[in-house]
């Protein structure tokens, strides 16, 4: 099974792709992030295989954040 983390400050957007993304057994949501600052700590403990993430966010955007 598949670990994926959305990362998006919109609730109604974050549920729609949770929503997509359950629809795939083979995918599990492990965590919806509100803001980069919290996906980040998430991210430090645990391991994902796909991440979907809204490009800006409160606190902090992807354009902060160097992979």
């Amino acid at each position: 099974m598949y670990e994926v983390v959305i990362i998006e400050d919109d609730p109604m957007v974050a549920m729609i792709n949770k929503q997509y993304v359950t629809e795939n057994k083979h995918f599990h949501v492990a965590a919806v992030c509100r803001d980069g600052s919290s996906a980040l700590e998430y991210l430090a403990s645990h391991t994902v295989q796909l991440v979907i993430i809204d490009v800006y966010m409160p606190k902090m955007n992807l354009s902060l954040i160097h992979i």
